[in-house]
This record gives structure tokens, C-alpha cells and sequence, in this order.
């Protein structure tokens, strides 16, 4: 496929004269434009023949010109390169000046950048201290933000699951962009898609269920949190959502999309219904033939590839016939619920690729309409 086009943003927290100056700059002597569906004029794409790879090739003054500009920007802070997906979760949140934002898993920074320059105190927080190290070195080294940002700005180094519960009643806003298996990050990592199979995101799932549970628990009530991933799968997305708005037992919902934020976004709904799979290598599963591996319910069929010697196998019986096949990692808030119609699944947002020259992204937004009681997960 087609590599990602250079996308990139003029930071928030600069002048309106500045940001003018800038916007002359690149319209009439780099010939760029924003993007369509941004109508505030920040985010910006390059041309399709002007990509990471292509952008400083010898003999391309055009490109040249647009590599100095942007390094000359991402120097002095007026710029930042920035996915034009992974910007959508935070534009979301509608965050307004001085209200409290946690950022879960905010390694690399881009997206606790957007937050500082909207205003926010920001907590950023992220489990592994080498990626805490480097996000520390991205903002407060790199980003060129000025200090009023940096001085809203902690640090820190927790397990998202068990995030410590702040005082005060909790955080406003919420942002959960959880890890991934990152199939929709394919159009700039050509590694992900041989190495891809459904356990990966099935070993996810859990996971990603906990962190984004703890970030409702310690959102305020009447807050939203935004819980985003860069992969397709139903399970690292529908699922998880699913999930929340079960455990929360009225305290959940999701919410639309707001309709001021990027109006003219194409937007593709949440799914309600997906099937569930694992991989099962070696031919016939390992158990000599298809179905072995576990007791043979009748409910789980294979998808034979001779040729990789791997098995998909789908479980469309549910959690207890998966089961009983033996399926590793088999938990129940994998496949989805008979009564899932009202859990307003529907309002959260996939964007393809090919809508509008992008990566591939999820997007929930969630609010919390009361007080969660307790730390039952059941």
C-alpha cells in the first residue's frame, strides 16, 4: 500500500499572529493545505508524494523546502508531528482551560501535548520507567512547549490498572489510549501485519479492560473519558467498551461524537455483533486433525491453511463452548452480549484508511453519570 502522508499540527498555546504567520507560509509558499474536515486551520497534510521516506530525497526542492520548515518548527515549538488519527481522541474531549486531565498510557507524549496546549493540567502517566524516561525527554526536553504548559504538567511511573485514586473527586477528562496489536498502523510498519494473529489481541483484551476501567474509577462524575486504540479488531474495541458499560451498571454510557469537532470527519459506527478466534498451529491443531486441541462441542469451526500450517478457528458457540475447546486466554467479555442493542455501541467511531488518506483508529467517548460503587469486576 500507499505510505502514510507527513501530517502535522500548529501547536494550540502559540499567538493567533503567529499562527497567521505560519498559515501564510504554508499556503503561499509551500502550497499545502489543512485538512478539509478541520475547519480551525491547525492540522495540515502534505501531498501524497511527500512522505517520510520520499520527503528528503536529493533533487526534490519542493520536499526540501517543506523538511526545513518542519524541522525549523518542531525546533522552536510552533509545530509538532503528530499522526492526524492519533489527534482525534483528544480534540474529542473538548478539554476546556484549567480543568484536571489524566493521560493513562501517555507514552510518546503526543497526545499529553495536545492536552497541555489546550489548557489542561495534565497527569501523564505510564507504566514501563524506560517510556516514562523518554516521555519526559519529548516534552520537556524536545517539544519547545513554552513553561506556562510544562508547569501544568506531572509526571508518572504506575500501573494503569491500579492508577492511584486522586483527591478531590477525580479528573474531568480521561484519556485511555490503551496498547494494541496495532493493525491499523500497517500503512507505516510493514513488520506488523506477518506477525498479526487474533490471540495477540485476545491476550489484550484483559488488559486493556482493567486500564480503561480504573480510568472511569478515577474520572469525576460528569466527566468523559476517551478510550482509543490503532487496531480494527472488535475485540480490542467494541468489546472493551462492552464490557465497561456492563461493569458500570448504569453509571457508563457512550456518548456521540461531538458535532462541533472536525464536522466534516467521516466517521464509520461501533459494531454490536463480531465473532471471536484464536490460532491454533501446526496442521489439524496440533491434535491430529481439525477439532482437536479440547473436546469437539460442535461450535468451532477452522479456517485450514496448509500452507502456513496455522489454524484459525472461530468460536461462535460463546464463552463456554470456547472453553470447553480449549481455547487459551478464553474469557467471557470476548464475544458480544445478546442484550448489547442498548449499550449505545453504535456511537463509537472507526475511521478506515481509505476514507481519508489516514492510518486506521478507535475512538469511545464515555461518560460517567454516577458514582461507581466499589471495585467489583463482576
Amino acid at each position: 500500500g500507499t505510505p502514510l502522508p507527513i501530517t502535522f499540527r500548529i501547536r494550540a498555546s502559540i499567538p493567533s499572529l503567529l499562527k497567521a504567520s505560519l498559515t501564510a507560509t504554508l499556503t503561499q509558499k509551500l502550497s499545502l493545505s489543512r485538512v478539509p474536515y478541520d475547519p480551525s486551520g491547525f492540522i495540515w497534510q502534505c501531498p501524497d508524494e511527500f512522505n517520510k521516506q520520499s520527503i528528503s530525497k536529493r533533487g526534490n526542492k519542493h520536499g526540501s523546502d517543506i523538511a526545513v520548515f518542519l524541522r525549523q518548527g518542531l525546533s522552536d515549538g510552533t509545530l509538532a508531528r503528530q499522526e492526524v488519527v492519533s489527534m482525534f481522541p483528544v480534540l474529542a474531549l473538548k478539554v476546556r482551560n484549567g480543568e484536571t486531565c489524566l493521560d493513562l498510557c501517555a507514552s510518546p507524549g503526543s497526545k499529553t501535548q495536545q492536552l497541555l496546549e489546550a489548557g489542561a493540567f495534565v497527569f501523564a502517566n505510564d507504566i514501563h520507567p524506560g517510556r516514562v524516561s523518554a516521555l519526559h525527554d519529548a516534552i520537556v526536553g524536545r517539544s519547545g512547549l513554552p513553561s506556562a504548559c510544562l508547569q501544568r504538567l506531572v509526571i508518572g511511573n504506575h500501573d494503569g490498572s491500579a492508577f492511584p485514586k486522586p483527591a478531590g473527586g477525580g479528573f474531568d477528562k480521561v484519556l485511555t489510549d490503551v496498547p494494541c496489536s496495532g493493525d491499523g498502523t500497517i500503512r507505516k510498519d510493514g513488520s506488523i501485519l506477518p506477525r498479526w494473529n487474533p490471540s495477540i489481541s485476545n491476550g489484550l483484551h484483559p488488559i486493556q479492560v482493567e486500564i480503561a476501567w480504573r480510568g472511569l474509577q478515577v474520572l469525576k462524575v460528569g466527566g468523559i473519558m476517551a478510550y482509543s486504540t490503532c487496531t480494527y479488531n472488535p475485540i480490542e474495541d467494541e468489546a472493551v467498551v462492552q464490557e465497561l458499560v456492563r461493569r458500570g451498571k448504569g453509571t457508563v454510557e457512550v456518548i456521540n461524537w461531538p458535532a462541533d469537532v472536525l464536522p466534516g470527519l467521516k466517521k464509520r459506527g461501533g459494531r454490536t455483533k463480531w465473532r471471536v478466534a484464536d490460532y491454533v498451529e501446526g496442521s489439524g491443531g496440533g491434535s491430529g486433525g481439525v477439532g482437536g486441541g479440547g473436546e469437539d462441542d460442535g461450535d468451532d469451526d477452522y479456517d485450514d491453511n496448509d500452507d502456513e500450517e496455522v489454524n484459525i478457528r472461530w468460536h461462535d458457540g460463546g464463552y463456554e463452548a470456547g472453553k470447553r475447546s480449549g481455547m487459551a486466554g478464553a474469557v467471557e467479555s470476548l464475544w458480544p452480549l445478546d442484550d448489547n442493542a442498548e449499550y449505545g455501541l453504535e456511537k463509537c467511531c472507526r475511521f478506515l484508511p481509505h476514507d481519508q488518506n489516514t492510518g486506521g483508529f478507535f475512538v469511545a467517548l464515555l461518560r460517567k453519570k454516577a458514582s461507581i460503587k466499589g471495585t467489583s469486576r463482576g
